[in-house]
């Protein structure tokens, strides 16, 4: 279900409320699932824009946080501004869509070797790491298709690497990046809308003031009707969307 908090509808974003779920719990979502469908599975892809590193640490004794990173994760809460590959490979793989390539990117610069050091050797061909931010053409241009997107474009490589065969599957978490430009860009155009099964977005936006964490004072521009508007418009694409955390 969409709503307005975009979070799970039985939390509440009232302190005075008595809220029976939490704020990242993200267990009322309902993805695409193909247990049980006959069948070859399709190939499918996963981009995740905004992936932070794939596991928490390492700490001074070299160790990852063993809470997360792990493939045997118990998946309740979204990620929260920490790893996210993790979470969404088991949420798939549970549904009989285990992810065959992810292209991932984070704009912070890391040393490569400590993100790659906790990444199963059964993920490590077939993730794809780009530790640079995304760009891309401003909006009217990026849902108009017109102009030539740089290199450093999402858009431009789902166009390279997806099918409509394939099963795609992208998350939008790129804060200060160009987020709209990319999700408007997914609902307005066909050739990138015919390619995409499923999208997560985490939205920033203005509700009646309330600070989500990201600052609700400076989003009066962007509105809950807005917000929930383009998931809609996403949907009557035929992509299944949800608003992520």
């Amino acid at each position: 279900p969409l709503t307005g908090v975009a979070r799970h509808p039985l939390w509440s974003a009232c302190p005075k409320e008595k809220t029976t779920r939490g704020l990242f719990d993200i267990r009322y979502l309902l993805l695409e699932n193909r247990c049980g469908v006959v069948g070859p599975k399709p190939r499918v892809l996963f981009y995740d824009l905004g992936c932070t590193v794939f596991a928490e640490g390492p700490d001074q004794a070299g160790r990852f946080n063993p809470k997360f990173g792990t493939l045997e994760m118990n998946i309740t809460n979204g990620s929260g501004g920490g790893p996210s590959i993790p979470i969404f490979y088991n949420l798939y793989k549970d549904r009989c869509l285990a992810f065959d390539e992810v292209f991932a990117w984070e704009a912070k610069p890391l040393v490569a070797a400590d993100w790659w050091r906790p990444v199963p050797a059964i993920l490590r061909p077939r993730i794809h790491f780009f530790n640079h931010p995304v760009l891309e053409l401003p909006i009217r241009q990026s849902v108009r298709g017109q102009g030539e997107a740089p290199n450093e474009s999402f858009l431009r490589l789902l166009l390279h690497t997806a099918t409509p065969e394939d099963f795609v599957v992208v998350k939008v978490d790129i804060d200060g990046g160009p987020e709209l430009e990319i999700v408007e860009a997914i609902a307005s155009r066909p050739e990138l809308s015919e390619l995409v099964d499923e999208i997560f977005f985490e939205y920033h936006f203005n509700y009646d003031g309330i600070n989500f964490g990201w600052g609700a004072s400076t989003l009066k521009d962007k509105t809950v009707e807005h917000a929930v508007g383009l998931l809609r418009r996403l949907r009557e694409a035929g992509i299944r969307s949800h608003f992520w955390i």
